[in-house]
């Protein structure tokens, strides 16, 4: 998701006033840019002009929703069906193994703590 205080972050950081930024490089004024982002209807033309300006790929402000939709497991462009089995199966063994060690440390904490299940 776009934020409003990455861009504004980026801008600044670059010692360039927003209020003096926004109207110079792009067609907006900064309280449009601002409601812009926060409603989510910010153009990709203006978003275009800001990464030109400030020398950023457009990839630089989806990147780390882009790693979010990886760690989920999200299916990948381009990503053929054996491919996508390959690695949720991967996912599906790291799961399995994240069980099995809590459960181990469960047993663990259980022993030190002398709790038994009733009957044993």
């Amino acid at each position: 998701m776009l934020e409003y205080n990455k861009i504004k972050f980026e801008i600044e950081k670059r010692y360039f006033n927003l209020k003096h930024f926004i109207p110079k490089y792009t067609d907006m004024k900064p309280d449009g840019f601002r409601l812009a982002c926060e409603n989510k209807t910010l153009k990709v033309r203006t978003l275009q002009l800001i990464s030109n300006t400030l020398k950023l790929p457009m990839s630089y402000w989806f990147e780390e929703e882009d790693k979010l939709l990886m760690a989920e497991g999200e299916i990948q462009y381009g990503e053929t069906f054996p491919e996508i089995i390959k690695r949720l199966n991967a996912l599906l063994e790291d799961s399995m193994d994240d069980k099995k060690r809590m459960k181990m440390e469960i047993d663990e904490l259980k022993d030190r703590l002398g709790i038994r299940k009733v009957g044993t």
